[in-house]
């Protein structure tokens, strides 16, 4: 009755599919917008396309998913920016790691667990980026260009357990304590533009160095 349920990648429930999972399918191309507007697409809650050649934009539609909970677009060649709304949705999984996307990154919605946006060309202060964010767990900015300091309440971040931030432009660390959840090798803040003194566990856990 639901040919489509039968499609490969695809998974569904009572005629509606709730998983698209097309990872190392080496898909080329463009991803229609329209995908995600069909009726029996309003209980997807898992959307994975990584490891493909995809192109262009993200598609805005894709934030409008009322029950998304993963997200993973990672090591394709997505371009442009960010739709403004995408970090407003219920996903807790968010993976754009090793794309070509760029321009700033304004909030995150407070239920997101994961989130790696490593190996981009994002920008802007994320001083006061993650401070609503009181059950993140993995925060990957590696090898972009963000600026401003490092988010003070990181501090209070209980469950935080993989913090990358190396290879941005950062000029400030704040005087605050550790999480009690990060350890050695879980932390690298190395290739910033710390600017002197920085707090000692920065220098022990996470290779943050800096200069006067």
């Amino acid at each position: 009755m639901y040919e489509y349920c039968s499609w490969y990648g695809i998974q569904c429930q009572g005629g509606q599919i709730y998983t698209i999972d097309l990872t190392n399918n080496n898909l080329t191309g463009t991803l229609p917008g329209k995908l995600f507007t069909l009726e029996n697409s309003t209980n997807i809650i898992k959307l994975s396309f990584a490891n493909n050649k995809l192109t262009g934009n993200i598609p805005a539609e894709i934030a409008a998913l009322p029950k998304i909970q993963s997200l993973d677009l990672k090591h394709n060649q997505f371009t442009g920016s960010i739709p403004a709304t995408f970090f407003n949705t219920t996903a807790t999984y968010i993976d754009l790691n090793s794309n070509n996307l760029s321009g700033k990154i304004t909030e995150f919605s407070s239920v997101l667990q994961t989130v790696d946006l490593s190996h981009n060309t994002l920008a802007g202060d994320i001083s006061n980026l993650f401070c609503a964010q009181t059950d993140l767990r993995y925060l990957g900015l590696a090898n972009n260009t963000f600026t401003g300091s490092l988010p003070s309440c990181i501090s209070k971040m209980r469950n935080i357990q993989q913090l990358l931030l190396n290879n941005n432009k950062l000029t400030s660390i704040p005087e605050i304590a550790r999480p009690q959840s990060l350890y050695s090798n879980n932390c690298l803040l190395q290739n910033n533009n710390f600017e002197c003194p920085i707090p000692q566990w920065t220098q022990d856990y996470c290779k943050a160095t800096c200069s006067l």
